[in-house]
């Protein structure tokens, strides 16, 4: 991905400008034309919101947009909007969440379907900490980014089945010959904490 490391930084930057105008105005920061001249690759994006409490960090919200159709200052626009507001798992952040929350944003590498001529194959052509997962059915469908099971500490079964899940499917609807799977990677930027300083996540057996 043509996305370097000050790109990320300012990607996340841009974020929380967007996520505390809205949470503040109920409307959205409009970044300069530079840097919508800037970021006019078409990718797809995640924003994802972690709450802060003590030393640990809780996911607070996270809305997502995998696929490249839009060009990544509109997307970034609309993830960041959708965290904070629309991602039906939670109720929306309210001001006073503002100053304990940091900002995380994954460009996403355009998802790609898996071919295997049995579902068992699936589990091999996962790289936990590198690879992330969208299960689909005609019904929904659910994704799960690279970071996740790295930090959940799951295998590549554990994996799959909580993409199934994601999707409001049973834990082994992964073994179904009907299913599609889908892989994507991504480039993790995040604040270390609220409206702090900006680094790149990076996970064991990444190569991105």
């Amino acid at each position: 991905m043509e996305i370097n490391d000050g790109y990320g930084e300012n990607l996340v930057k841009i974020a929380r400008g967007i996520i505390e105008q809205y949470v503040s105005k109920g409307e959205a920061h409009q970044p300069s034309k530079y840097f919508a001249r800037k970021f006019n690759k078409k990718l797809g994006v995640c924003v994802t919101i972690n709450i802060c409490k003590g030393e640990d960090k809780v996911l607070r919200e996270c809305i997502g947009f995998p696929q490249p159709v839009k060009h990544l200052m509109e997307v970034l626009i609309d993830a960041s909007i959708g965290s904070v507001a629309f991602d039906y798992r939670f109720h929306p952040v309210t001001e006073d969440e503002r100053g304990i929350i940091t900002v995380e944003v994954s460009v996403l590498t355009e998802p790609r379907l898996i071919h295997v001529s049995s579902p068992t194959e699936y589990q091999s052509q996962i790289k936990i900490g590198e690879d992330g997962r969208i299960v689909k059915l005609a019904k929904g469908s659910g994704l799960l980014l690279p970071q996740v099971p790295y930090q959940q500490g799951w295998g590549t079964q554990e994996f799959l089945s909580n993409a199934c899940v994601k999707a409001d499917l049973i834990p082994d609807f992964w073994l179904k010959t009907q299913t599609e799977i889908y892989k994507f990677q991504a480039k993790v930027y995040r604040e270390v904490s609220p409206r702090g300083s900006v680094v790149r996540e990076r996970f064991d057996n990444s190569n991105i």
